[in-house]
């Protein structure tokens, strides 16, 4: 078994805004809490898993039969730590679900791994969150609703990169069945930088968050002049770091809390690591 290719495939650099989404609950409440802590846990071992399944899948890595053991032995472990709270276990078993049907239905079916990825990086791990923070319900499903109506139209921008492989394996998307598919997803690019700007008004921020949102809108500027299809990706998804990272900013500013910004920091910093380590080299499949 190929332990190195193992961890490569888990590709736990995607799992960090999931991360980031739950301390964006944190900082609405102004703490964190064991709950909260069990369930990054067990996202971080469930998005492994599907990490792996989704290489196995695609053939991304170099990965042995003995590999799937490890998916089990993920899945395993994440639903005994969810056992914890009711509330983690629902949310965990539908992210296994969820990711079940990403590896083997979802992209067959237009804007389906974007619909699907939009619900377990960004909706459900905010709802569930908000929900164990003890934060007001309807408040807990607009947050969760907006990230999932914001961060589906940014989804598809991820299959630029990979038209080529995508057609091979018949893949449902955007850029593969579109001859302007990827002026279409452009055109949702721009729709989610709107959503950004909004959620200053949507989730009633200060005026500091429209110095970060400028600051966003520069990066992405400079992103889109890069020719290098790896590393505009990675600028991409760094930008929606950039995002969640400023809202939490912001409200830390209202309700400080030392931990939550370290740990958001720390995630900030994380990200930086893998785009430096990866962006150049083949490995981002």
């Amino acid at each position: 078994m190929n332990v190195k290719n193992i961890l490569l495939s888990t590709r736990i650099y995607r799992t960090l805004p999931t991360l980031l989404i739950i301390l964006v609950s944190s900082s609405f409440a102004g703490y964190i809490n064991l709950d909260l802590l069990i369930l990054a846990l067990a996202s971080l071992l469930i998005y492994s898993a599907a990490g792996i399944q989704n290489a196995i899948n695609d053939s991304d890595y170099s990965l042995d039969k003995n590999s799937r053991y490890v998916i089990y032995l993920f899945f395993i472990l994440a639903l005994i730590f969810s056992f914890y709270n009711k509330i983690i276990l629902i949310t965990a078993i539908l992210w296994i679900v969820l990711g079940l049907l990403y590896n083997t239905l979802a992209r067959y079916i237009l804007l389906g791994d974007s619909t699907i990825i939009a619900i377990t990086h960004f909706a459900l791990p905010s709802f569930s969150s908000s929900l164990l923070l003890g934060l007001d319900f309807q408040f807990s499903l607009k947050l969760s609703l907006f990230f999932f109506l914001i961060f589906w139209f940014i989804i598809p921008s991820k299959n630029i990169k990979d038209l080529k492989s995508d057609k091979k394996r018949g893949y449902k998307t955007l850029t593969t069945l579109f001859s302007n598919g990827i002026l279409i997803t452009t055109i949702f690019k721009e729709i989610f930088f709107i959503f950004v700007f909004l959620s200053y008004f949507i989730l009633e921020l200060t005026e500091k968050f429209l110095f970060f949102f400028l600051f966003i809108y520069i990066i992405r500027l400079f992103s889109d002049k890069i020719k290098n299809e790896q590393a505009s990706l990675f600028l991409s998804r760094f930008l929606i770091i950039l995002f969640l990272f400023s809202i939490i900013l912001d409200r830390i500013l209202i309700k400080f809390n030392l931990q939550i910004i370290i740990l958001a920091s720390f995630i900030c910093i994380l990200f930086l690591i893998f785009f430096f380590s990866s962006v150049f080299k083949k490995g981002d499949k």
